[in-house]
């Protein structure tokens, strides 16, 4: 990632936006799910308790996928 790159991908997760979460279920389909995220330091944060599925679907099995969007339309956006 240029340091140009990285200076808009700041930019963009700064403000809030929703994430949609991605993990991969029991029955080993996806389990996608909205949150609120915060992004410091390089670092993005997503909240969740253990009763949650996403959380027990992570125990499991630690793959993630995230999706950060731009409202209303999606015009822009980021997948991790």
């Amino acid at each position: 990632m240029t340091p140009e790159d990285a200076r808009r991908l700041e930019a963009f997760l700064r403000p809030s936006h929703i994430v949609v979460v991605a993990t991969i279920g029991r029955n080993g389909m996806p389990h996608l799910t909205p949150n609120w995220y915060a992004y410091a330091n390089e670092t993005l944060m997503i909240s969740t308790t253990k009763e949650r599925v996403k959380y027990r679907n992570l125990m499991r099995d630690n793959r993630m996928t995230v999706c950060i969007y731009s409202e209303p339309r999606a015009q822009d956006y980021v997948t991790l």
